[in-house]
């Protein structure tokens, strides 16, 4: 009997960012869940190391989500707020979304739902809906950078690339130092054509935090889109330096 191929840990990453942008959920939750134990096993002990890897994967094959500690408020402490956030934790975004819903049925003003609610609709790709969400949430507090970044990749994900540079320049004034903005900003150009400003957002995004992985990956085909094969197989192999995990990474 043939032994069985053995899938490498960049070939199962590429295979949930596939399948999250076909909208195949439940395939992309799995293989989300077999690189995670993937890094706890090759990194025991390094906490730390694993949390930012399980992040920039998350980023990723799903896109960014708002993080407890970028709430907007102090709703967060709330326990169905927080139930919910378990929810979306554990990958069970249709229940997340439920209880965001049942939130904002009694808190109709709660920014921290209606983003936890696009979120959960953004891994569901309900993008028309999540968008809705992330624009409420925008106008009930505009000073709050988080709900305009997530705005901009939900927009950037379903191809309206004008508006989310519009919201990711609103999260930039508002946190200077967003580094997930500037990337998204970097998508958006490079997706229509401008590979040169792409790379000056890149390189923005990574000036502030230098391993950072999907900055370091959009740069790659920025400079390989404009010719730059030298440049871009070198980014490309540093990306792979970031997110390889063991002898079979």
């Amino acid at each position: 009997m043939a032994a069985r191929k053995k899938i490498s840990f960049n070939q199962l990453r590429l295979k949930a960012i596939k399948a999250s942008k076909k909208g195949e959920t439940a395939k992309a939750k799995k293989l989300f869940r077999i690189l995670v134990r993937h890094l706890e096993s090759n990194n025991r002990g390094r906490v730390s190391l694993v949390r930012a890897q399980v992040q920039t994967l998350e980023i990723e094959i799903f896109g960014v989500l708002q993080k407890e500690g970028d709430c907007a408020s102090n709703e967060s402490r709330n326990p169905s707020l927080k139930q919910g956030y378990d929810y979306f934790t554990n990958g069970s975004f249709e229940d997340a979304a439920r209880v965001s819903e049942d939130i904002l049925k009694n808190n109709p003003n709660s920014v921290d739902a209606y983003n936890l609610l696009g979120a959960a609709q953004t891994r569901l790709m309900l993008l028309k809906e999540a968008i809705n969400s992330f624009q409420q949430a925008t106008i009930l507090n505009p000073d709050h950078a988080e709900s305009f970044l997530n705005l901009g990749s939900v927009l950037e994900k379903a191809g309206r690339y004008d508006e989310a540079e519009i919201a990711c320049g609103k999260a930039i004034k508002l946190k200077p130092d967003f580094v997930e903005a500037y990337c998204i900003l970097g998508h958006c150009m490079k997706s229509t054509g401008r590979n040169k400003d792409a790379v000056n957002a890149y390189q923005q995004s990574l000036s502030m935090k230098p391993e950072y992985a999907p900055s370091l990956i959009g740069l790659s085909h920025a400079y390989l889109k404009m010719g730059l094969s030298v440049d871009g197989l070198k980014l490309k192999r540093r990306v792979e330096g970031v997110i390889s995990f063991g002898p079979n990474g």
